[in-house]
């Protein structure tokens, strides 16, 4: 018989079950024969007495089988002492016993083993399982895996934890009480959840299911997950038995060779090129055929790749260079690699111990530089690279493709996979559309009248401005060029934007795309928390183009969307890729017509679809038609023809890339504008409608499609369902589309006791459903919101663990990190369409209010490194984190200016309208909610915005210099040359809650000429009467008759820079800039720094001053921003009220801050010193009062050790005789009165600092400083 040897196969299989304390189901598993490919199995309550473990010839079993350790017997449990064990672990006989080492001590409720695997890495492979109503096994889990294992390798928890949460559990509304305990103790232990959310795996008597059993990994192995699913084989318990596979091959091709850009010579490079592209050019003649573009564009790519590999060097990391690598750990190498040699050379004993010392001493220390390095870049984390520190907790998800399942077989090598995925990608060209007729009752999408729409040739300008617009290191195509290239060349290259544009016009003019920018490298990525990676289906495709291609595109895309919006040429409930418009803008229109037909006792029903590989299969005729109808110019249709036109790709998996694969139809992903090309395509989807107007609302948002529709009956209802069906069946015939079946369905928002029937769509039947996700908000048919207010927890829970669960009370991030990564990166999955489905206020009582509070609650523990006994009223104001409530009102408040400031052309304007025109008395839309809760604003009669102004068209002259010294010697050169005529200096002040503005002109040496100023309305912002100073500055010149140039001075660098956006759609900010451009002379505004003692700017300022003295105000109508910013005055009113009613006694008798500024305190502070300051202004801290509160063991008074009186922060900070001689130090620097209060001690930003480091005597474990 062949010795038991480890699993050859890269991949490790496990099953786990709770067998319900029988015997019998513990056989029935054992003696499984599907389950021969499983490694381990992971059994919960395995017998319900205590017995010797069932052997089996297949299994090895491995469990603890007496009562409770020592080493556990201080933690909670439900059964003192427990008789006998609730889990047990079998391995497979194939692998040896000297690959399993089993963790000492075990729990009877958890047991750890430790594998070795192939490569000689380890796992640790925990089973558990958690009584019924109790949370006494996290304490357990958490001791196992801080104190227990060998924290180098990864590990793998499988059991039954008996605990409901959104984030395994999305339909189930009860969280367990105990349910926070494990989410802490997974963020502790840094474990991701492999279990798919809503997995059923346990089945009730009464046949409900839910999310018991759950499989956690650390992030590494997360990522290699094949399959986590139910296996489908019965045993007789009420727990289904759970499959994982987890592949552990981790072998990765060789990257290719990468650009050290920071090393480049970008004046060299820029200049060789123009050099280059200029003699060719000469040569070369005009591109007017395409065969000639085709030309043109290869040597243009040729040279541009020319260029890099010349004169920037290949980036060549060291192996060995590390950030965190020491000189030390190279010494300590070098004296491990002589010890090695002396014991391989003499064998002997003692030089072997010597080298296994050694060798010992250099990995501690290793891991030591590493843990050190990581923990110093926490503390010292900036804004730049907070993030990506941030986001470095978890490794990224990566491009591997496990072993495909195909019809013949399995699809394990590259190109076997290749092949695959290139069928499911990219699937043939369908037949010729018919053009079938529209069903009788809908109607047919016209499209809107025709206007001339301009084309201009590109300009130098133009192309530059899209250069600099884009990101600099996004991830380049088969060029292998990044964005960054071109931003450096054209820093140094003045005529490149006008090169590029010339070839770019051409290509338009011919109405050809060249084919060398027609290839694409395809990276393929999971998809997200798919429950299999065996299939094709669980992967996403992500094109990467030529960066000079997407520049063209980029450039085709800008101006076709701004004729979109200008004249306009799409549906306007067509929301998705345009400006000025959001997800939650389709939300309020469709929950908005809801609660008007509900209003009306009507019957509304939405039906869902989305359009299966929208972009892949977009076929060149229909779209090419419906261009022509929407007044597409003819070049541009061809040129987009050109563009979809034998394109190819190649598929890269895992970093190796696959053969040339032509795509025959289809618009690649990765190009700026296949979206905009898609609206266009699917316009007609979007346009659908039935019954009589208002009695059907379609909107679209990319390729999801969505109408509701309302009728005084379901018989009415369903048969306007089922027209809208048919007509989206023929526009999908016509245009060679099919639905997802997965995701059409039709949600019906009427009585439970009315029949609901499906909808065909074609040959795709639209299932009823109870609850359907539409843009990411989750409806359900009964009008609650339960379900998306839990999905929303464990999405926002999720990112809490992600992004902030790297350090502890005495190290990591800064508080002032920790809270912009809260507000940045889990704030705004909370806020997420609060507007649709929250139509009042909210308390902490309610269901949303309590739910969110408890997130927050949780990363306000993280931030301030409070104890967890603290109070949530005391956790938001020491984290400056508003209260739910309040934080909600102000997402409410933001989203209405944005629906009262939203262009004309908007759907949502229409909506806001009649709203206010007709404001209902009951059952209110969430736009009437809106107005109702915030009557201010609608009086207001604010001014909408525009659109932006054509791309072709160029902003005024601005001059915005990097830094303010550059800025002062522009002005000193101007000033000295005397290149303009004129010179005026604006300037606006806000004082005393009064506002002006002033201008100052002067000749061209410098000396005034006039001065003026005016006052404006008190709600208007600093920021306005800057404008309005510019503005002014204007007409004073018109008046004057100055003959020009004209230089306009402004300290406001904000000003300055909207004057010169592209984008600018303030109506101000508009009419400024064409202000400026129709001067009869040639004007540039410049940004000068504040207070430099420039002469004009100082007199600007007087006179600014002077302007809120007048008695006069301007301008009357409020601003957006004054209304804003009056809310968030009364919101911090409101939550000062809120501090002082439930605020903390002793926390209120200590703190002289308002609610908002104790961030302030921790400026400049480590994580340990926030930590200890928080604890000491709160009163929950580590004395021993709390100690003996919170009954810790080994706390038996609470009185202190030296003075014998009980402990308290007045004690240790003022009154101790033990810190005396620290305290002496305070006293010198503070003064005696100072350093006797406590309320200024612990509220004054130059006395923290002294504090702290007493502080640190009693609590030495925060690490503050000498």
């Amino acid at each position: 018989m062949a010795p038991a040897q480890q699993l050859a196969a890269p991949s490790l299989h496990i099953a786990q079950l709770n067998c319900h304390r029988s015997t019998a189901i513990t056989h029935s598993l054992l003696n499984d024969s599907s389950l021969d490919p499983v490694d381990i199995v992971l059994i919960q309550e395995p017998f319900a007495i205590f017995q010797n473990p069932i052997s089996h010839h297949r299994w090895r079993a491995y469990g603890s089988l007496g009562p409770v350790p020592p080493k556990f017997q201080g933690l909670p449990s439900t059964q003192n002492p427990i008789r006998h064990p609730r889990v047990i672990t079998y391995v497979h006989r194939q692998w040896a016993p000297g690959h399993i080492r089993v963790i000492e001590p075990s729990h009877p409720d958890l047991l750890c083993i430790e594998l070795t695997l192939q490569d000689g890495s380890k796992v640790n492979i925990t089973n558990i399982y958690n009584p019924p109503g109790s949370g006494s096994s996290f304490p357990v889990l958490l001791t196992t895996l801080r104190d227990l294992v060998d924290r180098r390798w990864q590990n793998i928890i499988a059991g039954d934890f008996n605990t409901h949460h959104p984030l395994w559990s999305p339909t189930y509304l009860r969280i367990s009480s105990h349910a926070e305990a494990l989410i802490n103790a997974m963020t502790d232990c840094n474990l991701s959840l492999v279990t798919p959310p809503g997995l059923p795996t346990y089945t009730s008597s009464a046949g409900s299911h839910s999310t018991l059993d759950l499989t956690m990994a650390s992030p590494g192995l997360a990522e290699k997950v094949l399959y986590c699913k139910l296996a489908g084989q019965a045993h007789g318990s009420d727990h289904d038995l759970v499959t994982t596979c987890f592949q552990l091959d981790d072998s990765a091709p060789k990257s290719p060779d990468r650009f050290n850009y920071n090393k480049c010579n970008w004046v060299s490079l820029a200049s060789w090129l123009e050099h280059e592209w200029t003699a060719w050019t000469h040569v070369a003649g005009h591109p007017l055929s395409p065969e000639a573009l085709d030309t043109w564009a290869e040597k243009w790519t040729e040279s541009l790749r020319t260029g890099v590999e010349t004169f920037c060097p290949i980036r060549r990391p060291s192996p060995y260079a590390r950030p965190w690598w020491t000189p030390d750990l190279s010494t300590e190498r070098s004296s491990l690699q002589r010890l090695r040699r002396t014991w391989q050379t003499s064998r002997a004993d003692m030089d072997r111990d010597a080298y296994q010392q050694a060798k010992r001493r250099y990995k501690d220390r290793i891991r030591n530089a590493k843990r050190t390095h990581m923990r110093d870049s926490l503390r010292d984390a900036s804004a730049s690279n907070m993030w990506r520190l941030a986001n470095a907790a978890r490794p990224r998800a990566r491009a591997e493709v496990a072993p495909l399942q195909t019809p013949t077989g399995s699809a394990c090598t590259t190109p076997e996979q290749a092949e695959v995925l290139a069928t499911e990608f990219f699937p043939p060209a369908p037949l010729a559309p018919a053009n079938a007729p529209l069903p009788a009752g809908s109607h047919s999408p016209g499209h809107f009248p025709h206007r001339s729409m301009p084309w201009p040739d590109f300009t130098g300008p133009e192309v530059l401005a899209q250069i600099r617009r884009a990101s600099p290191l996004t991830a380049p195509g088969p060029d292998g060029i990044p964005w960054m290239v071109l931003q450096k060349i054209s820093a140094h290259w003045e005529g490149l934007g006008t090169v590029l544009a010339s070839l770019f016009n051409h290509c338009v003019a011919v109405g050809y795309h060249p084919s060398v920018w027609k290839t694409a490298t395809t990276v393929v990525i999971r998809k997200p928390g798919k429950p299999d990676y065996r299939a094709p289906n669980a992967y996403r495709p992500i094109s990467l183009l030529n960066t000079t291609a997407k520049l063209l595109e980029g450039l085709v895309s800008r101006r076709i969307l701004h004729a979109a919006e200008e004249l306009p040429l799409l549906p306007p409930a067509h929301y998705g890729g345009r400006p000025k418009r959001a997800t939650q803008d389709a939300l309020l229109a469709i929950r908005q017509f809801a609660r008007s037909a509900q209003r009306n006792h009507l019957c509304v029903a939405i039906l869902l679809a989305d359009v299966k590989g929208a972009y892949n299969a977009v076929l060149p005729g229909p779209l090419a038609h419906d261009l022509t109808a929407a007044g597409i110019p003819a070049h541009v249709i061809k040129w987009a023809t050109s563009f979809m036109a034998n394109r190819t790709t190649r598929l890269s998996i895992g970093g190796i890339l696959s053969d040339l694969i032509p795509v025959p139809v289809g618009l690649p992903q990765g190009s700026p504008v296949s979206q905009l090309l898609w609206l266009f395509y699917s316009s007609g989807l979007v346009q659908i409608s039935v019954g009589r107007q208002g009695q059907s609302l379609s909107t679209g948002w990319v390729d999801d499609w969505n109408l509701i529709i309302s009728a005084p009956n379901m018989e009415t209802l369903q048969d306007r369902l089922r027209t809208a069906g048919d007509a989206a069946a023929t526009w999908a015939l016509r245009h060679g589309a099919s639905f997802d079946a997965g995701k059409t369905q039709v949600l019906y928002m009427a009585g439970p006791h009315l029949a609901r029937l499906p909808v065909e769509i074609g040959t795709v039947q639209a299932t009823v459903q109870e609850q359907s996700k539409i843009l990411g908000l989750t409806f359900q048919s009964n009008g609650r919101w339960d379900l998306h207010v839990n999905s929303t927890v464990a999405k926002a829970t999720r990112a809490l663990q992600a992004l902030m669960h790297w350090g502890k009370r005495t190290w990591g991030f800064s508080y002032h990190a920790l809270r912009m990564i809260y507000l940045g990166g889990v704030v705004p999955i909370l806020d997420y369409a609060i507007p649709v489905f929250v139509t009042g206020p909210v308390t902490t009582s309610s269901t949303i209010g309590a739910s969110y509070q408890r997130v927050q609650r949780t990363a306000a523990i993280f931030i301030t490194g409070a104890f967890k006994s603290t109070s949530t009223t005391a956790l938001d104001f020491e984290a400056s984190l508003l209260p739910v409530p309040l934080r909600l009102q102000l997402v409410q408040a933001r989203s209405l200016l944005r629906l009262l400031t939203s262009p004309a052309s908007h759907p949502t304007s229409q909506l806001v309208d009649q709203a206010q025109r007709v404001p209902p008395i009951r059952g209110l839309g969430p736009i009437n909610a809106l107005l109702r809760d915030f009557p201010t604003y609608s009086a207001a009669n604010l001014e909408r915005h525009i659109p932006a102004a054509p791309p072709w068209q160029q902003p005024p002259t601005i001059k915005v210099a990097a830094s303010k010294d550059e800025a002062c010697g522009w002005y000193q050169w101007i000033a000295t040359t005397g290149n303009a005529s004129h010179h005026i200096f604006t300037d606006g002040s806000k004082l005393d809650g009064k506002v002006g503005a002033g201008v100052v002109v002067t000749d061209s040496a410098m000396r005034t000429i006039s001065s003026s100023c005016h006052r404006l309305d008190d709600s208007k912002t600093v920021f306005t009467a800057e404008v309005s100073a510019i503005k002014e500055a204007i007409a004073t010149a018109l008046s004057l008759s100055i003959p020009g140039p004209l230089n306009i001075w402004s300290d406001s660098q904000a000003a300055v820079q909207a004057i010169g956006s592209r984008q600018a759609t303030d109506v101000r900010i508009r009419r400024l800039q064409d202000q400026l451009r129709s001067a009869p002379f040639l004007v540039t505004v410049h940004w000068i720094p504040g207070h430099a003692d420039i002469p004009g700017n100082e007199e600007a300022d007087l006179m600014a001053k002077a302007g809120t003295l007048l008695d006069h105000a301007g301008e009357q109508q409020p601003s957006q921003h004054s209304l804003f910013r009056h809310t968030l005055a009364d919101t911090l009113g409101q939550w000062q009220a809120l501090w002082e009613s439930k605020g903390n006694r002793k926390h209120r008798s200590v703190n002289t801050m308002s609610p908002g500024m104790a961030r302030k305190l921790h400026n400049n502070l480590s994580r340990a010193q926030s930590s200890l300051l928080v604890q000491l202004r709160t009163q929950h801290n580590g004395l021993r009062p709390y100690l003996l509160w919170r009954r810790v063991p080994g706390i038996t008074t609470p009185l202190c050790e030296t003075c014998g009186v009980p402990e308290s922060v007045l004690h240790i900070l003022i009154l101790c005789p033990r810190f005396n001689a620290a305290r002496s130090v305070v006293k010198s620097i503070l003064g005696m009165r100072h350093a006797q209060s406590l309320r200024h001690l612990l509220n004054n930003r130059q006395a923290i600092p002294l504090v702290l480091r007493l502080a640190q005597l009693r609590f030495p474990a925060y690490k503050v400083g000498p």
